[in-house]
This record gives C-alpha cells, sequence and structure tokens, in this order.
C-alpha cells in the first residue's frame, strides 16, 4: 500500500496505538509491540500487522534500518 512508511497513517490505523489494538502476547511490557491495524485508500483495504519497538530495543536508528 502506498504510504505504508507515514507514521500518522500508522497511528490512525491502530486508533493512536490503543492498547485493544495490541496482538502480541507479551502486551505492552515487551521491547516490541505488535499491533493491528486497518488501512484504507482508494485501491486497497486491509489490517495491517506493526511492529513498535521501544527505545530500549533500538537505540540507534541507523542500526535498526541497516538490519531491516
Amino acid at each position: 500500500m502506498e504510504g505504508i512508511s507515514d507514521f500518522m497513517k500508522l497511528k490512525a490505523a491502530t486508533n493512536n496505538f490503543n492498547t485493544d489494538f495490541i496482538v502480541s502476547k507479551s502486551g505492552k511490557k515487551a521491547s516490541n509491540v505488535v499491533y493491528k491495524g486497518w488501512l484504507q485508500n482508494s485501491n486497497n483495504r486491509g489490517w495491517i500487522a506493526i511492529n513498535k519497538f521501544s527505545k530500549l530495543a533500538w537505540p540507534d536508528p541507523k542500526q535498526f534500518v541497516d538490519e531491516a
């Protein structure tokens, strides 16, 4: 989907990263939390998974990009 990396769209898709949208088993306590989200545009719509890492898990953004 076009624009999936846009943070504001991901925030809206998860209702501001609402805890009701968490699908990871460890909930908010883990270093990364998986949310379900609903994205929709003129061409596509559907559920997505968003993995949100804490700053402690990836303190160096460059390292995250290199490993992604």
